[in-house]
């Protein structure tokens, strides 16, 4: 969209940064952060208003041939010409990989030999309710991973914990009580400094709530990640007591400094500018029925205050996805 530009990039998305701005608002089950965040909606709804236009600025009728479908036809496709027109279709799918195996099994059903869905997305769903409909049940694994980290963290099973030994704490309860309450001050102490394509700042204070919360939503995706999200909390941690706040001094995984647009976090070079996955998810849902962003971000906030309290804040930052 912004031809692989990093200034272009950060202009457009640091509408959302800074003190004042959307991704400041916080944890929603708190009254002065939902109040907040409800402020925000006009703004954001303006921005995602360019971005649609910017899109289809840029890619005009080639918007149409993106979705699951088109690539499922692109995948058939691929086999013919490399096994042979008609050769039965074996497919491993992984996250997204899911919803592609779900749509050929429907698709082509008599092209289908073994097909493996390794992931527990539900791609009917998507497919035939509205994004709105099920917004409050997006999080709720996330969530379920995170408990299951402190519950490893406490017990030291899995990689070592650090985290559990440097505070002390030794219950699944207690660690995710100190998680929350690191979380709570890194946002009240957030000092406007800006999250940038171009650049990610080593120094842990610099980062505001909405990018350390989606750091930890991407490092729980793959538990062979678990054990960079302890350093992170460690790292968290001895900031907020004074004691050190540069990542430069700990040892990190190459793959994790690239951000993928306006959803911030640490994410594999490849998501660097990388829109498609909207044009995808807009492509494959069902068209909007009058709902608006004033809506959206009511939804989000009941769900952080009834389903998910740590995650549910984040999905208005996918939300072009439901425009």
């Amino acid at each position: 969209m912004f031809n692989n530009n990093n200034n272009e990039d950060d202009d457009f998305w640091g509408q959302l940064q800074g003190l004042g701005n959307y991704n400041t608002h916080g944890n929603l089950t708190v009254a002065e952060d939902a109040q907040f965040f409800m402020s925000q909606a006009s703004k954001f709804d303006n921005m995602t208003i360019a971005f649609n236009n910017a899109t289809i600025q840029k890619n005009g009728d080639n918007l149409k041939y993106v979705g699951t479908c088109a690539v499922v036809r692109d995948l058939v496709y691929l086999v013919d010409s490399i096994y042979g027109e008609g050769s039965d279709i074996n497919f491993w799918g992984i996250s997204y990989g899911t919803v592609i195996g779900v749509y050929l099994t429907q698709m082509f059903p008599e092209r289908v030999g073994k097909v493996i869905l390794d992931g527990v997305y539900d791609a009917e769903k998507q497919a035939n309710v509205a994004p709105m409909k099920w917004l409050d049940q997006d999080y709720k694994g996330v969530e379920s991973a995170l408990i299951k980290w402190t519950e490893a963290c406490a017990a030291g099973t899995g990689p070592t914990c650090g985290f559990a030994s440097e505070t002390g704490i030794s219950t699944p309860d207690g660690i995710l009580s100190k998680i929350k309450q690191m979380l709570d001050t890194a946002h009240r102490t957030y000092d406007g400094t800006p999250v940038t394509a171009s650049s990610i700042n080593d120094d842990i204070r610099h980062w505001p709530y909405e990018y350390i919360l989606q750091t930890i939503r991407t490092q729980l995706y793959d538990q062979s990640s678990w054990s960079w999200l302890d350093r992170l909390f460690l790292k968290l941690l001895k900031s907020q007591s004074g004691t050190s706040s540069s990542f430069k001094d700990i040892e990190l995984d190459s793959r994790l400094f690239k951000r993928g647009p306006a959803t911030y976090g640490f994410f594999p070079e490849i998501y660097e500018y990388n829109y498609v996955n909207f044009a995808v998810y807009c492509g494959d849902t069902i068209d909007p029925q009058g709902e608006t962003t004033q809506d959206l971000f009511t939804l989000t906030v009941q769900a952080a205050q009834s389903v998910s309290p740590n995650f549910a804040s984040l999905t208005p930052a996918y939300s072009p996805r439901y425009d």
